[in-house]
């Protein structure tokens, strides 16, 4: 996983983050975190002694979305198809 820069405010507000090849700021706030996959960072907690970061799942786009109904679509065909081809007593 790829380290990225973090650089906030003092309210825990992201100002910048850069991924890659990047120089360590010096004078002001940074972070250097691995963000996992299927999440962004919205903010740095800054309540404690060590700033964080906080992490929040990303918005799942329309194709991901299409997706999902596709295969609950197909498991509801499935179960119509076997209630249809089973002889009633």
């Amino acid at each position: 996983m790829e380290e990225t820069l973090i650089i906030y405010d003092t309210t825990g507000y992201i100002i910048y983050q850069a991924f890659g090849n990047f120089r360590e700021p010096v004078g002001i706030p940074f972070l250097k975190v691995s963000i996992p996959d299927g999440k962004r960072v919205s903010k740095v907690d800054v309540s404690g002694e060590t700033p964080t970061a906080v992490f929040e799942d990303l918005a799942k786009s329309d194709i991901e979305l299409l997706k999902v109904s596709n295969e609950e679509l197909k498991k509801s065909i499935a179960e119509l198809t076997i209630l249809i081809a089973t002889p009633q007593i």
